[in-house]
């Protein structure tokens, strides 16, 4: 369900995001692979809400959504592991309005940032 409703944002809002490809999953003291590895049934903290999935090739997604039902948008953060590289995929999406005249990502979408 929570996944279902991320997607209709995806088709109904625009959106805004950022990221970065192949980032080692063992970066940080492990912290990516925590979130990898956390249960989808235990909140993680600063999150609202999370919704996982499994692909049938193997690869897993989470999505840590950090905005709450008070917000007249939704945001959150996606990230995808491929099962045959140590890397993962990790992008911030908002359909957070941006502001206007300013260059970097956490300064357009305060709000999300």
């Amino acid at each position: 369900v929570k996944r279902n409703v991320l997607n209709h944002f995806r088709g109904t809002h625009q959106l805004n995001s950022t990221g970065r490809t192949r980032i080692d999953r063992l970066v940080d003291n492990n912290r990516l692979l925590n979130l990898m590895t956390h249960s989808p049934h235990t909140p993680v903290e600063g999150c609202t809400t999370t919704a996982s999935y499994r692909f049938a090739a193997g690869f897993t997604s989470h999505r840590l959504v950090l905005t709450d039902a008070g917000q007249l948008f939704v945001a959150w953060i996606h990230i995808m592991e491929s099962p045959y590289m140590n890397t993962v995929l990790v992008q911030v999406r908002t359909a957070e309005p941006a502001v206007s005249g300013v260059g970097a990502f956490k300064d357009r979408f305060p709000v999300t940032t």
